[in-house]
């Protein structure tokens, strides 16, 4: 299989000198495209024990499997042993739940979602001890049982809550403003979630984004994925540090763009663009309604033809070039919207006391949206 960046050479100016230039000729990819091949047998991506579940349940057993089961039980009789023994603790009579009991827990709030519609941060431990096994088991199952296609999606979810609680992130500009956050990895296709993380604290040597990016994709270098991140984690440093690992990306950028491209002053058009490229990256400034700036090492300077509505008309149609980046960034870049939009229609969040209740059911929700996405390709 042949590498992306093949030699030290190679690596030195991929991943420091920046000499931007213009395209002097039609250039359909940047990098050749290694020879991506889906892990596993089964061309669906689905692993041994997936092609065997039978019912809906059987898939989602794969993910709360009896060690999830047995640990939720365990730690329920502790708890409850725990607060009887404190002085002036409850004295009411206390039979100790069963596995059976715990999985009626998790299914009523599963049926009353259906009946009544309406990181390297990760090694802060304590602050999720509560949901820590439960967490570490879908981190590892999650990927046990889909191999991705080639094409990936890493994005950020909000999980809203008035809880008080050190892991609440306030952003103004969300329509969600006080929440957890977490980080998502998914295939751009099946919206199917491969990683995830809860955002404690801390940035990481390298950045807060380059450090999540690199956490999530981890187990996914070396094998010619194509990464699709918005502006928040795009860089430089990023798509040079995902080459060099044979992993190929696609991303809109904030303020790191190219001095080259920020300074042109050449007032662009709609629709009108102007490409860069630096040993094995291509930098793209494009107008649409205002200008965007990508940073990608799949594209070179092609376009896609479109056809859509007319700007100003009432249903007249026009064909239109778009960069073929822009094009690919639009069809991909979903994955985990989509996902998110799927948690959305039946959730099991209710108003709860703790924190660490809302996360144990949105880690819930989330094994049951991807048993749904398996379900779907049987």
């Amino acid at each position: 299989m042949a590498l992306l960046v093949e030699d030290e050479e190679d690596r030195h100016n991929c991943c420091g000198d920046w000499k931007w230039e213009h395209f002097t000729e039609d250039t359909p990819y940047i990098n050749e495209e290694g020879q991506f091949a889906r892990e596993g047998e089964d061309p669906r991506g689905l692993s041994g024990a997936a092609q065997r579940a039978v019912t809906e349940v059987d898939l989602l057993r794969l993910f709360l499997t009896e060690a999830v089961l047995t640990n939720l039980v365990k730690q329920t009789n502790l708890y409850a042993m725990q607060e009887r023994a404190k002085e002036g603790g409850s004295k009411e009579r206390w039979s100790p739940v069963t596995r059976e009991e715990i999985m009626a827990f998790i299914g009523v709030p599963i049926a009353m979602s259906i009946v009544y519609t309406g990181i390297c941060m990760l090694r802060i431990t304590l602050r999720l001890t509560k949901v820590r096994p439960l967490l570490d088991a879908l981190v590892i199952s999650f990927p046990q049982h889909y191999h991705p296609g080639k094409n990936l999606s890493l994005d950020e979810q909000m999980l809203g809550t008035k809880a008080r609680c050190s892991l609440i992130q306030y952003m103004k500009d969300k329509s969600t403003k006080r929440a957890v956050k977490l980080w998502v990895l998914c295939d751009a296709q099946v919206q199917y979630c491969l990683n995830f993380q809860i955002y404690t604290s801390g940035t990481g040597e390298k950045g807060l984004s380059f450090c999540v990016v690199n956490e999530l994709m981890n187990a996914y270098l070396g094998k010619f994925h194509q990464l699709y991140t918005d502006n928040f984690y795009t860089s430089l440093e990023l798509l040079a540090h995902l080459l060099v690992h044979d992993t190929l990306a696609v991303g809109t950028v904030r303020l790191n763009m190219p001095m080259r491209l920020r300074t042109y002053v050449e007032v662009l058009k709609p629709d009108q663009s102007v490409f860069y490229s630096s040993h094995k990256m291509t930098a793209c400034r494009w107008k649409d309604k205002r200008d965007v700036f990508c940073l990608y090492t799949v594209h070179g300077n092609i376009f896609e033809t479109i056809t859509r509505r007319k700007r100003g008309t009432r249903g007249e149609m026009e064909d239109v070039q778009k960069p073929k980046m822009v094009f690919d960034y639009n069809t991909h870049m979903g994955g985990v919207d989509v996902f998110d939009q799927l948690l959305s229609y039946n959730p099991l969040q209710r108003r709860y006391k703790r924190w660490s209740t809302k996360i144990f059911f949105r880690l819930i929700d989330m094994t049951i949206v991807n048993s749904f996405a398996l379900w779907k390709l049987k």
